[in-house]
């Protein structure tokens, strides 16, 4: 009788944490994409009207009806920083719990979750070597429309922040959402793969499915949007691997987080050597 109690006590408790976690997890799912798309586009609109006052210049270039480079600099730029600075905050409170949790299991396991993040570095970037050999079978040698903004990005005046948004800001969002997010939506007795898949393909999607929509409604062509859609494929492809990644370190974000750090600070020194 005794240890039917305790078990029902245990799981009761478990019960309790999974609930707690999914909670959390749901607001901070919720929050990352009110702020992406919500506060991003407000934020874009109210920068366009301040631009030429920041930068001294008249928003378009009257003979193309464009906008011209410095402002298109600093509205991409600052929209970035506006973006992922909001994100950030938000999303470390709302998972401080579980960061510390995190960092604590690292240190208590660091010998077994280095060993995760060397053989997931292997696994991480052998996908994206498979990645580029398929893009390089197709011929397509353009980049996505999100690598094109991050060169513009990473070439204009306000580089320095941008760099440490790409290299630190941006991964940590990334994998508090896609990873211990909505990893966290599912019980833990869930097909691993179910939760891999599922994580990596709106990870992926988030890169390139704006684009395709813009395009679509602009009425672009229909290989420039095959074209972006096979690009983004790539990005689907480092989701579901990062996934892996986070499934064989038992859930843990460190290790995950470390390698996205390391990959995006490679991309982001590559295109500073262009």
């Amino acid at each position: 009788m005794e240890n039917n109690n305790l078990e029902n006590t245990i799981q009761e408790i478990e019960y309790n944490q999974y609930k707690n976690k999914k909670i959390t997890a749901t607001i901070s799912i919720i929050y990352y994409f009110t702020i992406m798309y919500i506060v991003g586009i407000i934020a874009q609109i109210i920068l366009m009207a301040i631009a030429p006052l920041i930068t001294g210049v008249e928003l378009m270039d009257p003979n193309t009806e464009e906008i011209l480079p410095q402002n298109m600099d600093f509205i991409m730029s600052w929209t970035q920083i506006i973006i992922y600075c909001t994100l950030t905050v938000g999303l470390v409170y709302l998972s401080r719990k579980y960061l510390l949790n995190y960092l604590t299991d690292f240190k208590n396991n660091w010998k077994k979750l280095s060993l995760e993040i060397i053989i997931g570095i292997g696994i991480f970037f052998g996908v994206n070597v498979l990645s580029s050999l398929f893009i390089d079978l197709l011929q397509i040698e353009s980049e996505s429309a999100n690598e094109e903004a991050i060169i513009s990005m990473l070439h204009g005046d306000y580089r320095i922040i941008i760099t440490f948004i790409i290299v630190i800001l941006g991964p940590l969002c990334e994998e508090i959402v896609f990873r211990h997010s909505f990893f966290a939506l599912f019980k833990k007795n869930a097909n691993k793969w179910v939760k891999i898949l599922i994580s990596g393909a709106i990870f992926g999607g988030i890169h390139f499915i704006m684009t395709i929509i813009e395009y679509l409604s602009a009425g672009v062509e229909l290989e420039l949007i095959l074209t972006e859609f096979l690009l983004g494929l790539t990005y689907i492809a480092s989701g579901v691997a990062l996934g892996y990644i986070y499934s064989r370190s038992k859930e843990n974000l460190v290790p995950v987080l470390i390698i996205h750090i390391l990959n995006n600070l490679i991309a982001a020194s590559e295109i500073f050597l262009m």
